[in-house]
């Protein structure tokens, strides 16, 4: 089950994991440079909507308010101390 302690960015790593697809895959099917797709994997880019928009578009399913909602509970949790171990 996932939650909001739960990375948003594992969620994006167990879709492509599902897919077979690497983050070069993941970029082109998002038409962004890997190195915006590597920002957002490793966090230094925040999942909002229009990142959002672009994951959709590129897996086809779920809706950029679950990402964009997904993101924002989990950083809450983070300044909370709330986050999974």
């Amino acid at each position: 089950m996932t939650t909001s302690t739960t990375p948003t960015t594992e969620l994006i790593f167990e879709a492509m994991e599902s897919r077979a697809w690497d983050r070069d895959e993941l970029a082109r099917r998002m038409r962004v440079p890997r190195s915006v797709l590597d920002s957002i994997l490793s966090g230094h880019r925040p999942i909002n909507a229009p990142v959002a928009r672009l994951l959709v578009a590129a897996f086809g399913e779920r809706t950029p308010e679950f990402w964009t909602n997904h993101y924002d509970n989990y950083q809450a949790d983070l300044k909370a101390g709330k986050r999974a171990s």
